[in-house]
């Protein structure tokens, strides 16, 4: 049976908050003992952030879909490679922009995105180094690459829930508990009131029971429109990439040895 809470929020705040937070759960009688109680989202979502700060590296196939300028994007599906300190690799292998790379390291090639489209375009196009958080990069984009990955996500969720919770207006219910990708996820609904601001109205989080990672996220507006759409499967964290998995002159990879800088 769903059950839902509220975060009282009070004069303390940020990370104090966020990791001191508790709501109100229900106990039950049942066959002479006390049930468990749910567990806890803000609880869980620190227990993904602490747990992810110990991971060196990570590969997942990464889903996403959002909303910009007013129009849905079509869902993309894309390998994603991250290694730290933050470096990110991505080869869309759906139908949206298939065969598309990009590659981002932070302190290397400038600091600039490496892209190429993929398909036949990539033949006769050089591969283009671009600012990321420019117009060409954050084309259909919510977010720039710099933002991306498990620890970014974890990290918008937090922020959303922390503002949440100093204003008292936090309400969280747990639907209990499935499957995801071969692993069972504990299952929450997050609600927020319209004209504060506030991401979304109502978005869904699919938490890996052991780790706490947020595996799926979807986000709805006030009219019930879908706004974002993430889902990681075969996440598996330090699996041992290295600096090869980010070089563009890996032969696994179509960057090519021509570049062309667009600011």
């Amino acid at each position: 049976m769903p059950m839902t809470t509220r975060a009282r929020g009070g004069a303390r705040t940020g990370r104090a908050v966020f990791f001191a937070a508790a709501f109100l759960s229900g106990l039950g009688a049942g066959g002479g003992g006390a049930a468990a109680p749910p567990p806890d989202f803000l609880e869980t979502l620190s227990m993904a952030r602490h747990r992810l700060s110990a991971v060196q590296d990570y590969t997942a196939v990464f889903h996403k879909q959002q909303r910009v300028g007013g129009v849905l994007q079509p869902e993309e599906k894309i390998l994603f490679k991250f290694k730290r300190p933050f470096m990110v690799y991505m080869k869309w292998i759906g139908d949206a922009h298939s065969g598309r790379e990009a590659l981002f390291v932070k302190g290397r090639h400038g600091d600039k995105l490496l892209v190429h489209p993929g398909g036949m375009a990539n033949y006769f196009a050089p591969t283009a180094a671009l600012d990321p958080n420019g117009m060409l990069a954050m084309r259909n984009n919510l977010r720039p690459i710099t933002e991306s990955g498990m620890e970014a996500m974890i990290n918008l969720i937090a922020e959303a829930c922390e503002l949440a919770m100093r204003r008292g207006d936090l309400v969280v219910r747990y639907c209990g508990t499935s499957r995801r990708d071969g692993r069972a996820v504990h299952r929450f609904e997050r609600f927020l009131p319209a004209d504060k601001g506030y991401p979304a109205r109502m978005t869904i989080f699919e938490m890996d029971s052991e780790t706490g990672y947020p595996l799926l996220v979807y986000s709805y507006g006030w009219e019930g429109e879908v706004l974002e759409r993430y889902r990681y499967d075969n996440f598996r964290t330090d699996v041992g990439l290295t600096d090869k998995d980010f070089d563009r002159g890996n032969r696994a990879y179509g960057f090519g040895r021509f570049t062309a800088r667009i600011p």
